[in-house]
């Protein structure tokens, strides 16, 4: 979330209402259009090192023979 963002409160709200595990982080220097495309201020390490902490593997899910709608 950028640290200018007139919206901030949103992410706060939600950050509040989320559950664990949660970090709120605010981009320095940084407007909300910043962050869909400009690289430099993007903090992909940060966001990398969340996720890759965070979300688990899915195992691949086996793939269904079934024929939605055929038994009907």
């Amino acid at each position: 979330m950028s640290h200018q963002e007139h919206s901030r409160y949103f992410s706060e709200d939600a950050y509040k209402q989320g559950a664990q595990p949660k970090e709120l982080y605010i981009v320095p220097n940084a407007s909300h259009v910043d962050l869909y495309d400009r690289m430099d201020v993007i903090p992909l390490d940060k966001l990398t090192s969340f996720f890759t902490r965070y979300l688990k593997k899915a195992a691949p899910k086996e793939k269904s023979h079934e024929v939605v709608g055929a038994n009907q």
